[in-house]
């Protein structure tokens, strides 16, 4: 019995080392037809005494091939702007060929052979088919034509730092395609536009139309506060910008609808001082997308002329005293009701100076009378957020808003100790009950946002539009305060709730590709699920700042619940993202209750304000 089972034993196993000899044989025919077939594939092998050390060696001289094919074709694109030897070239173009791995080489095929070799045991072979490459290619050109139509879209709303960004980061990746000098769009007057060039020339042209001046000099904070002019009116919006202090660059700072500071801290400039505006956004790049983050460490940082200002040190003021085309909240936008007398005007000025004095000498102990409450808590919270300065002189607004006060604005500058964090411009809108007291403090919306509600031609009451501006500027200020208890409160036990999250390529696993669209992982939560990523997400971020823009808004008929779509610009320290946020949610009582929160990559007429309001309850994830 016993010698029968190692008769069996032994048979078992010279079948099984035939059928490995016969798969072994198989693969190194696959590998030699592959080899000799240099028309549809692209292949390489690598030898180690580990596989993973061979697999390593194989990948490197794959991309060393695509490298060598990939090098002339982006040498006719980079001749106006090559610099540097043949080595440096070379590494910059394999350094552009593995950005490309996010995308082709993760279809690169392995062959896996053990060997006894006299210096490896393992050699592993290394192929992808040509039409993979040509896929990548045609990906990124993807891209880049969504970059230009992004920056396009922002410029003609005077989103002026979006559309640097955007042109910035096509015009990047365009010099990483190897036939980037064949891509052509069409631009929004319908003429083609060989984007190469295209590029470039906006940029610049950009730049060019951009003015910097000194608005006013406060000599006893070192401060230098700035009005930024764009074709000679002052500029909606938001640019970004830092400037030499003397000593070093500045991190980011940010002026908003055309007023920013420089803060210098020993010594005032004497006659002038440099100032770049910022186009390349690389913080943001990192988080935004992994193949382009690699290609702009690839290229480093290209060069503007026009970015570069010279900031006189002579106050002068503006031809005229407000923009052609103008973003102010006119008087006339405000029906009678919200226009009348504020008959505690004056006494609210006096507690508005109390607040401005305890801004500029940082002690708030003497202002707790101003506030109740809950306003003297989220008062001291927002203290907390950043090194608060005011910028410059508040130019108050009061607007009546039923039983109580809004008083807009004091323009403020939150600067964050963590290296690399950027610093930003935010006016603060005051709530002030009928006893004078101040209820709450909320950074604004834009002017441009604000007057996009206020403007709109709905048949609805002023009241309405600020109440929907309140709610906004609630919403965007719990998060930059990380308001975690009042969240909750306003979300409905039973809301729907679908966030997106923006994924490195790599962090995608089969098991989850049908819940992955356009990089972006989608979920639906429960309430308590999405509050506990909420409590997580606050702890682990030195800052969020949220803005919003592009606003698609719907009232039910004779009821307030609302529907909200529009595009969020999410800005933390360590991530970043921009999509669309749409939102149902009841005004109805003192605590708004959001039924609906969905969160979308791209604009989608499925999550409009009006499809939201008709059908509030019927999404599930996917359905978009």
């Amino acid at each position: 019995m016993k010698s029968t089972v190692k008769l069996l034993s032994i048979l078992v196993l010279l079948m099984l080392s035939q059928w490995v000899n016969a798969q072994q044989d198989l693969a190194l025919q696959k590998m030699e037809r592959i080899k000799s077939d240099g028309a549809n594939y692209v292949s390489a092998e690598g030898l180690g005494m580990d596989m993973e050390q061979a697999d390593k060696q194989a990948m490197n001289f794959l991309i060393d091939q695509i490298t060598t094919n990939v090098s002339s074709e982006l040498e006719t694109l980079w001749e106006q702007t090559r610099v540097g030897d043949d080595f440096q070239f070379q590494e910059k173009a394999r350094q552009i060929v593995r950005s490309y791995s996010c995308a082709s080489l993760e279809n690169v095929q392995q062959i896996v052979i053990e060997e006894a070799g006299d210096d490896y045991k393992f050699r592993v072979f290394r192929y992808v088919d040509r039409k993979e490459i040509e896929r990548s290619y045609a990906d990124r050109q993807e891209k880049i034509l969504d970059f230009i139509q992004q920056g396009q879209e922002q410029e003609d709303k005077l989103q002026i730092n979006l559309a640097l960004k955007y042109y910035y980061w096509g015009l990047a990746l365009l010099r990483s395609h190897p036939r980037g000098a064949a891509i052509s769009f069409d631009d929004l007057a319908g003429n083609s536009q060989k984007a190469y060039i295209w590029l470039p020339r906006k940029l610049d042209e950009i730049l060019s139309n951009i003015d910097v001046r000194v608005e006013e000099i406060v000599p006893e904070q070192m401060n230098v506060n700035l009005l930024f002019t764009y074709c000679g009116q002052l500029l909606p919006n938001k640019l970004d910008y830092y400037y030499w202090n003397g000593f070093r660059n500045t991190r980011l700072y940010e002026a908003k609808d055309g007023r920013g500071t420089a803060n210098f801290d020993d010594m005032l400039p004497a006659r002038d001082f440099p100032l770049y505006i910022e186009v390349a956004y690389t913080r943001e790049a990192e988080n935004y997308d992994s193949e382009l983050n690699m290609v702009m460490n690839a290229l480093g940082e290209m060069s503007f002329k026009n970015k570069n200002k010279t900031v006189s040190m002579k106050i002068q003021k503006l031809a005229a005293k407000e923009p052609v085309v103008s973003f102010e909240l006119k008087p006339e936008t405000i029906t009678d009701k919200h226009a009348v007398l504020i008959t505690d005007k004056d006494s609210m000025l006096s507690i508005m100076s109390r607040i401005e004095e305890a801004l500029l000498s940082g002690k708030t102990e003497g202002i707790g009378d101003c506030f109740t409450p809950d306003g003297y808590d989220m008062f001291l919270t927002l203290l907390s957020y950043g090194k608060v300065n005011l910028v410059r002189k508040p130019e108050y607004r009061f607007l009546k808003d039923g039983n109580q006060t809004l008083c807009k604005s004091i323009p403020v500058q939150f600067r964050f100790t963590t290296a690399n964090n950027k610093d930003f411009v935010e006016d603060l809108c005051f709530r002030f009950t009928p006893e004078l007291k101040i209820s709450s403090v909320a950074f604004t919306l834009t002017r441009q946002t604000e007057n996009d509600i206020l403007r709109d031609d709905k048949n609805w009451d002023e009241s309405s539009k600020l109440l929907l501006i309140n709610f906004l500027e609630n919403y965007q200020t719990a998060y930059a305060l990380k308001r975690y208890d009042y969240l909750e409160s306003i979300f409905s036990d039973s809301a729907l709730i679908i966030v997106g999250t923006q994924l490195k390529r790599t962090a995608v696993s089969k098991d989850m590709e049908n819940f992955v669209k356009d990089n972006i992982l989608y979920e639906q939560k429960s309430k308590a699920e999405f509050m506990e990523s909420l409590r997580r997400s606050f702890k682990s971020k030195n800052y969020i700042n949220l803005r919003f823009e592009d606003i698609n808004m719907m009232k039910k008929s004779g009821q307030e619940i609302y529907g909200v779509q529009l595009k969020q610009n999410y800005y933390s320290n360590n991530y970043n993202d921009v999509g669309y946020l749409t939102l149902l949610v009841d005004l109805s009582e003192e605590l708004p209750v959001i039924h609906v929160r969905v969160w979308n990559k791209n604009k989608n007429e499925y999550l409009s304000a009006k499809t939201i309001i008709t059908r509030p309850y019927g999404y599930q994830l996917g359905e978009w």
